[in-house]
Parts: C-alpha cells; structure tokens; sequence
C-alpha cells in the first residue's frame, strides 16, 4: 500500500505557530522536500503493529519493531487484573483511622487500595472496606449493576503482593501493593512472582514503557491505564544484573517516599510532624532544614529516574536520537495545560514542599491531638 501522509502539529503550542508550521511543510513538500519534524510517510498497515491497531502515525518504525518482535509483559508466570467497583463506597469503605485497630487484625476490614495519588513507586493505604471472610467478599455486597454476584472479580488475586497504579493519571505510576490489601475498579495491579515485583516497579515507572502503553492508547493527556493495555505491551528480554539493579533502586526510590510519609498524621508510617524530625534552635530554622532534606531526596528520586530510564530505554534498543525523539513526546501538548494537575492547595506548593504555614499546623494538630 502506497505510504499516507500526515502532519503532526500538536507539539506546537500557539495557533500561529501551528499555522507557520503548515504552510512552510506544505511548501517544503511542493517543492519535493521533506519537513521531518512535521510530516510524517507511514504505510496505514504499520499501524497494525501496535495492540489495538492506534492512529500512531509519529510514532518510528523502531518503536513499532519493538512491539512486533517482543514477547508481551502478560506470561504464564506475570498477570494484570482488575476487579468491579463496590457500587456503593459509602457503604463499604472508610478511612483506616475511624475503624478500630482489632476490627483490622480480625479481618473485619481490609485495607483497600482505590487509585489515590498520581505518584510513583509508594503511597499509603488509607482506605479500609468491610469484609466477610466467611464467603468471601465485603459485607452484605450483593455485585453490580452490570454484574451480580456475591463476590468481586479476581477474587483470587485478593491480598496478593504485586505492584498497582492508579487507572486514570497523567503518567504511568507504579506504586507498591502490599500483601494483604484488596484492590479496586480504581486501582489496576500486576502480579508476578514476589521476588520479581521490584523488578517490575522499575519497569512499569520509566518513561519508555509510560510512552508505549500511551501509544498503544493512542493519546497522551490523561489516559485511563487499563490492564487490558498493560497486558500486551512489550516485555524486554533483560539480565539478572539489570533486573536486580532496577529492582534495587525502585526499592530505594519506595523508601524514600515512604519516608517523606512520616510526617503525614493521617498515614500508617507517621511517627511525629516534619519540625520534630528535624534540628534547629528556632521555627525558621527547622523549616529551613526540612526543606532541605525535601531538596536532597527530590535529588536522590531524580536521579533514580534518571537510571531506570537509562536502563529501561537500553533493554529496548532504544538510545541517542530514538529516545531523544520519544522523550520530546513527554512534554505536554498545546492545550493539554489544564489537564495537568493544579498545585496542591495551601498545605503544598507545585513542587510538594509544604509551605510554613503548614508545617506550623501540623505542629499545632500534633500538640493538640
């Protein structure tokens, strides 16, 4: 089949710059030139390459290679799952902080995880749903509306270790799910043997793979996640020695943010506010020195990144122009700025430092009790 064209003017952010970029590709093209950075010759048969068959004409025939000539992350030994909602979440769910503690241990409630927050590697289980361990399934739940049945699907892969993220996010990240905890519509997981999940929080974090399972969506601004997707995307063919070294520095990457968790009174890691983790002989001080212990491990996830994607981006083949070609795909799009994430409110700004505002009441909280 002879190759369509296409010109790819998303990357471009104003009107006037997209109309420039037009006329001179178009102009280019009339006179027998190529405008690489706008045009785009692709046979309408490649996108078959690609699960799901999407629109991706940007994408290079290296990228569709990878798919076409890797066996798919979903194995005999690795599976990705997700389960139906609730259908009622102020029946069944409450925080882990108004439910008392032997409740828990006897299994009445569950911890349960439900997407929360768009970070990578860690965050805290801050739900729990009311359980009935004698059937089992959460307490009176008669299914959905689309699906009745006295338990949820993938029952079995229930209170399993793996590695979950939240569905609908503006990248793919990759969080620890933790052996005992029930995952939901909200939450898709991925499980492999135990002492492979490392591994695979390394690899579900890096940027190539966020950028093949957005191809495989074909758009790039906020997608929803789902499993199915996850299921056939390319799986590298790696060493012992890189996949323990990414497992190791995901690992690291959960501690660290695990650690920051410390001084959240509402987390099950907390220990006392973020001053009293700190020295310094006055309220400044101590501010200051929390900030720049936030600084310091902002530089250590940095540089963690930085290293998975590395390695991550060499198990594909992908390196010099290839991936700096797909990381310019990272940047946000002309008109996606609303989609992304508004700063947090007063408690943080857009970079997560809390302001002193803030650490003052979460002193004061913690005083009072």
């Amino acid at each position: 089949m002879k190759d369509a064209l296409f010109f790819r003017l998303l990357p471009f952010r104003t009107e006037e710059e997209k109309e420039s970029q037009l006329e001179t590709a178009v102009a280019l093209l009339q006179k027998g030139q190529d405008a690489r950075e706008v045009l785009h010759h692709v046979d309408p048969n490649a996108f078959f390459q690609i699960p799901g068959a999407p629109f991706a004409y940007w994408v290079s025939e290296k990228v569709r290679d990878i798919f076409t000539n890797s066996e798919t992350i979903e194995n005999e030994r690795v599976v990705a799952r997700m389960t139906n909602p609730t259908a009622d979440d102020f029946r069944f769910l409450r925080n882990w902080w108004e439910v008392a503690p032997e409740l828990v241990k006897a299994k009445k409630y569950v911890p349960y995880a439900k997407g929360g927050e768009s970070k990578p590697f860690y965050v805290d289980i801050n739900l729990v749903a009311s359980w009935d361990e004698s059937i089992p399934t959460y307490r009176g739940y008669t299914g959905t509306i689309h699906r009745t049945d006295l338990k949820p699907a993938s029952l079995n892969y229930f209170f399993k270790p793996g590695i979950m993220w939240p569905l609908r996010a503006p990248s793919l990240c990759a969080q620890v799910f933790p052996k005992g905890t029930v995952f939901s519509a909200r939450s898709q997981c991925l499980f492999a043997p135990e002492d492979e999940n490392p591994y695979y929080l390394g690899l579900l974090n890096s940027n190539i793979l966020d950028f093949l399972f957005k191809t495989t969506l074909g758009r790039f601004d906020f997608p929803e996640f789902l499993v199915g997707g996850l299921r056939n995307l390319p799986s590298p063919k790696v060493g012992p020695n890189e996949k323990r070294r990414l497992g190791d520095i995901a690992v690291e990457a959960a501690k660290v943010v695990r650690e920051r968790d410390t001084a959240n009174e509402t987390s099950h890691v907390f220990r006392v506010p973020a001053l009293l983790q700190v020295a310094g002989d006055s309220f400044g001080a101590r501010c200051a020195a929390w900030e720049a212990r936030l600084e310091q491990e902002d530089a250590r996830l940095a540089a963690i990144q930085a290293e998975i994607d590395d390695i991550a981006f060499t198990l594909y083949g992908l390196e010099g122009d290839d991936r700096a070609a797909l990381e310019g795909e990272k940047t946000p799009l002309a008109g996606d700025e609303e989609l992304i994430e508004a700063p947090l409110p007063d408690d943080e700004d857009s970079e997560g430092v809390p302001d002193r505002t803030a650490l003052a009441s979460q002193l004061v909280s913690y005083a009072v009790g």
